[in-house]
């Protein structure tokens, strides 16, 4: 009681970092051992005491927009395109809510929020276009509804993109129920 602790091995988990041992789970409690594995305090009670180890992990998280020709229901490399990735590291066993990103013309997914398993955790985000956002400002509006009605009324020309975004019922006809 109140002696010096000495040092242990550190241990080692597949695709994990040790971070230290704790009283409590998930990095709770009070910290007896570094991620060194040396002791950061004396014991202080007699009697056993279980510690729990703290693990990082890497965890991947993906950005996936839609192709213009893709189907917004099946998310699949046919459908979408991955846009960006990247690596964030957290505790096994926290949970996290990476942030998304925003791409003009595409609705932005809700955030998710996932506890971080052992080999880490891969997180998707899918952006589906816009359909109805056929000037292409970021905005479904009035002025799409017009620039719609001249295509269908007045002869209008839409460009290819548009021509998608136009198709807002998505029967593949640009019409009325658009």
């Amino acid at each position: 009681l109140g002696g010096e602790l000495s040092a242990i091995p550190v241990p080692v988990k597949e695709f994990c970092r040790f971070k230290g041992y704790y009283t409590g789970k998930n990095g709770t409690g009070t910290k007896y051992y570094g991620e060194d594995g040396i002791a950061v305090r004396t014991y202080e009670q007699s009697g056993d005491r279980t510690l729990y180890a703290l693990w990082e992990t890497n965890c991947t998280v993906r950005h996936y927009r839609q192709k213009l020709n893709g189907k917004a229901s099946l998310q699949n490399d046919g459908n979408y395109t991955l846009e960006e990735e990247s690596i964030i590291s957290a505790n096994v066993g926290s949970k996290i809510s990476p942030a998304r990103n925003t791409y003009r013309g595409f609705f932005t997914p809700d955030i998710k929020t996932v506890t971080v398993s052992d080999g880490g955790t891969v997180i998707n985000y899918y952006y589906m276009l816009k359909y109805g956002d056929i000037n292409d400002d970021d905005e479904i509006n009035a002025a799409d509804i017009a620039a719609l009605k001249r295509a269908l009324l007045e002869n209008g020309t839409l460009g290819d993109r548009a021509k998608v975004l136009a198709d807002a019922n998505g029967d593949g006809v640009i019409g009325i129920g658009d």
